[in-house]
Parts: structure tokens; C-alpha cells; sequence
């Protein structure tokens, strides 16, 4: 389904940028927003629209974490330098799309400490976040063909390269097949199945369920700007829009071997059974087994508390792990992956 128009009837947010219009435009969606200082002010949330005619539409988004950065540099790099000429279709990129996160450094947004990857479909009249999910869900959805979602691992997170794949759940093998050939193309050593992250709360999962095909990219590490994952991410995306039709296929190497994997459930995650400081055992894509040695979690203000040892609840590869020592109790240390 297609719409020109740029204003969605029942949400909140505005924005000048025409969606039919050929060309390249920049600029905002504009989100209501009174806080003490400005009783009539608005949230800019950047966008921008390069349509080149005739072919597919790709809805991008970065920063839906505030402090994952590859994304939105590779976003905006393409915002920039694109022109619509060289487009066969339609680009509708969102660099920061939690603004307020971005501009705080953080996970959540710091105006009402939701996390946007997980407010899917959002609400029209919610929380600023659950505003700009609603937009995104009801307006930009509708729009696209193919979706791709940038994430790093963040301030909390060491993560291994990876996309990440939500089945649909409705049972429609098409765009299931079109997002695995996704994730194939654009690159990253790991593809992660991840049917339960979320329960249909995420970005991705979200539009799978709405019939587009789409994957999550997983850069970055520990809320640094890692060389290799902007690099990574780059040309997966180049990859992945030259296989879609949208640009030339790009001048790159061939992606690398991927290892297709999954989450199998509760006994992946190895959680923090109280707050204290997690000394770890094992390092990022160790291959793991059931009742193996995992680390341990001090008690540093009580020098005579013996630290608690932890174990693997179930074999795999260390896919993430937390980068703060740190923890609270049901704090996620570690996820495994297994291959299928």
C-alpha cells in the first residue's frame, strides 16, 4: 500500500516531506512536545526521502537505541552523498529515529524511559515514544517493501556481528525467504532467529508481521564507535540495497560465510541471580556447554561473602555478552546461540 500524504490523520506527528515527490528532501518529523520550558514546542526527528521513481521502497532506521551510533554515521553517510538519479525506488531513511535517546547517550528515551525496540505498534496518543513507534507502524510501514533496522551492541553490550531475523508468524514462507536472503547479502558473520526477543515489540518483528521482509543489524561494542563495524555496516547495506534493485550492486567483496543460528529459549540466557559484580569465564563466541563454569559474581563491599559461581544452563556460542561489571539481579550477563 502507497500514501502521499504527509501528515497520518491520527497521529500527532508532522512533517513538510512529501513521500510521492521524486527528488531528495530532508528534513523532520515534528512530534508535539510541552515540557517546563516550551509550552508549544515539538521534537525534531530527522528523515529524509530519496526517490528516484519507479521501484521498490526501503524504510532504513538507526538510532532507535540512543547509543548505538553505526547506523545513524552510515545513515547519514548515505543521506549525504546519494543522489536520486543513481535510485530505482524509493529511499525513506530515519538516522535517529529516538531522537531524544540519541541526543542523550542512551538506551531509553530520557523523556519517558521507554525503549523503542520494544513499544511496537506504538499509540497514536502515548508517550513521545510510543508516538513515534505509532508513525513509524501506521505511516512509514505501510510505504515500504523492505526494512532495515541498524542496532549496535550499545553502552551495555559486547556483541558479535550478526543480523537478526523475526519469523513471521503467520506463516508466510516468501517473507521469511526474502529476509534470510537479506540477512545472506548484507554480510555479517552471524545470522541470529530470534522468534521470542520482543514478543512482536521490535522494529523488525513488527513489519515482518505486517508482511515486509526485513532484518535487524547487530554492530559495535560497548557503545563505541568500532572501525570495522561501520565499515561492516556499510557495505551490508550497499550489498543488501544493490540486491534489492534500488543502487548498482556494489564493487565489494563477496559477504563471507554465514553461520545461521537461533535463541532456543529461557535456558540461552545466563542471568544474574542478585546484585553484585560478575567476574566472567568465557569470552565472546566461545562454544559453551551445559553445567560449564560460566564466572562469578562478587560481593565487593563485603570482603568476607564468598562469591557466587555461575553455570551455562545450555550449550552454544557466546553471541553477547554485558559489558558492565556491574549487575542486578535478572541482569542478561550472556545469550547464547545455536546453530540449526
Amino acid at each position: 500500500m502507497d500514501t502521499t500524504n504527509s501528515q497520518d490523520s491520527e497521529s500527532t506527528i508532522w512533517t513538510n516531506i512529501d513521500f510521492s515527490k521524486l527528488g531528495k528532501q530532508i528534513g523532520t518529523l515534528n512530534l508535539p512536545y510541552s515540557p517546563d520550558d516550551d509550552a508549544y514546542g515539538f521534537i525534531p526527528i530527522p528523515i529524509a526521502v530519496i526517490n528516484g521513481g519507479d521501484g521498490p521502497t526501503v524504510l532504513m532506521t538507526g538510532g532507535v537505541h540512543g547509543d548505538e551510533y553505526e547506523g545513524p554515521i552510515v545513515l547519514n553517510d548515505l543521506i549525504r552523498t546519494l543522489q536520486p538519479e543513481k535510485v530505482k525506488g524509493r529511499l525513506i531513511i530515519l538516522p535517529c529515529a529516538n531522537a531524544p535517546a540519541l541526543k542523550a547517550g542512551g538506551r531509553t528515551s530520557p523523556i519517558d524511559s521507554h525503549n523503542m525496540a520494544r513499544d511496537f505498534p506504538g499509540k497514536h496518543f502515548g508517550s513521545p515514544t510510543e508516538q513515534i513507534t505509532a508513525y513509524i507502524h501506521s505511516t512509514l510501514f505501510p510505504l515500504a517493501n523492505f526494512y532495515m533496522d541498524l542496532h549496535a551492541g550499545g553502552s551495555s553490550l559486547v556483541i558479535e556481528h550478526s543480523t537478526i531475523l523475526f519469523p513471521n508468524s503467520k506463516g508466510d514462507p516468501a517473507v521469511d525467504a526474502k529476509s534470510r536472503e537479506m540477512a545472506k547479502v548484507f554480510g555479517a558473520p552471524v545470522t541470529v532467529i530470534a522468534s521470542h526477543i520482543g514478543n512482536g515489540r521490535t522494529p523488525v518483528s513488527s513489519a515482518v508481521l505486517h508482511g515486509i521482509p526485513g532484518i535487524s543489524a547487530e554492530m559495535g561494542i560497548a557503545g563505541w564507535i568500532s572501525p570495522d563495524s561501520v565499515t561492516l555496516c556499510r557495505n551490508g547495506v550497499a550489498r543488501v540495497l544493490g540486491m534489492l534493485g534500488l543502487l548498482p550492486v556494489p564493487d565489494l567483496p563477496p559477504p563471507g560465510k554465514n553461520k545461521m543460528t537461533t535463541i532456543n529459549g529461557h535456558d540461552s540466557y545466563l542471568l544474574c541471580p542478585q546484585d553484585g559484580y560478575f567476574e566472567p569465564a568465557f569470552k565472546l563466541m566461545d562454544r559453551v556447554k551445559k553445567g560449564q563454569y560460566a564466572g562469578r559474581v562478587h560481593q565487593l563491599m563485603y570482603p568476607s561473602i564468598e562469591p557466587t559461581p555461575l553455570h551455562f544452563s545450555d550449550d552454544g556460542w557466546i553471541w553477547t555478552h554485558r559489558s558492565f561489571g556491574k549487575a542486578s539481579a535478572g541482569s542478561a550477563l550472556a545469550v547464547l546461540i545455536e546453530s540449526i
